[in-house]
């Protein structure tokens, strides 16, 4: 927990440090939300800070990260140290990610999986919808807009507006995952209409 405690303020830091040189402004709508401990947190994932601007806002939050980074000489002893979950694919990530729902850790979940393309959304994976399903949490939705477009898949981190650029993130009601699926027996099934849910949200 020090080690996340040190990248939050390392995010905090570079947050702020954009909006002090007009890079970019951040407006969190219903941000409240994520005060509480123990929740799963959805996103879409316009740009490439997605993640750094809800990490340095939420208390406690783990993530998945690419396994490679797991090698990596400097990133590898951040993500080990902080506890991060590295993503080496099958049901192993997704038991990792409940356990870790189950012992009250908070979580962020990218279901797209990468950076969406401009102005719409990628394919949603079913990942973050069978963790919800087997840790039995409501997914809290948390929508992120860029205006104008930055930062995003087709562009290096350097290309940015010449006037800077707004990135809005509006938290939603959780999603009722029983009112979602019923009484849905196929846990397949049922994973794919939250996941159809989740991205009709988006």
């Amino acid at each position: 927990l020090g080690t996340q405690k040190l990248i939050q303020f390392a995010f905090r830091s570079y947050v702020g440090g954009l909006s002090a040189l007009g890079i970019s402004t951040i407006r969190w709508v219903g941000a409240e939300r994520l005060r509480r401990p123990g929740i799963l947190i959805v996103a879409n994932h316009p740009t490439l800070i997605d993640a750094p601007v809800i990490m340095a806002r939420v208390p406690q939050i783990d993530c998945v990260v690419q396994d490679a980074h797991f090698d990596n000489p400097f990133l590898g002893i951040l993500a080990r140290g902080a506890g991060y979950i590295p993503n080496r694919g099958g049901h192993q990530v997704i038991q990792s990610c409940v356990e870790r729902l189950t012992r009250g850790r908070s979580l962020l979940i990218f279901p797209e999986g990468t950076r969406s393309p401009v102005n719409g959304l990628g394919p949603f994976l079913r990942g973050a919808a069978r963790i919800a399903l087997e840790s039995k949490c409501d997914p809290v939705p948390v929508t992120i807009t860029c205006r104008p477009p930055a930062l995003f898949k087709e562009r290096r981190w350097w290309q940015v507006p010449d006037h800077g650029f707004t990135l809005t993130l509006c938290v939603g009601e959780p999603f009722s995952v029983t009112d979602i699926v019923g009484e849905q027996t196929s846990r397949a099934r049922a994973a794919r209409q939250l996941t159809a849910a989740m991205r009709e949200h988006f």
